[in-house]
């Protein structure tokens, strides 16, 4: 799995900045939060198909998928099983998203 860095984006339904990485055809955020009770707050904020984060609908360009581990909050946009396997061998399964 090779990540090119694609710079930061402030979203606005995460406090932190984003991470931004190219991976397989697909986007790959990570945003590290101050504290994992930060990270576990906003996480739960995502409804459980990735359509909306708070009061805000989402219109993904591919499939969502949100992961967390600890302080970081990981969205991969895209299809590739390679990355969406590596993800949940780093970060546990996804909490949220679609296949």
């Amino acid at each position: 799995m090779l990540a090119k860095a694609a710079g930061t984006l402030q979203q606005p339904f995460f406090s932190p900045p984003a991470h931004v990485f190219s991976v397989d055809g697909g986007d790959l955020q990570l945003y590290e939060f101050a504290s994992a009770a930060d990270a576990a707050s906003a996480a739960a904020q995502v409804s459980p198909n990735g359509g909306s984060i708070g009061t805000r609908s989402m219109a993904w360009m591919a499939a969502p998928h949100f992961y967390r581990r600890g302080r970081v909050i990981a969205i991969y946009l895209g299809a590739s099983a390679k990355v969406t396997s590596e993800l949940e061998r780093i970060l546990g399964p996804p909490f949220a998203g679609r296949a």
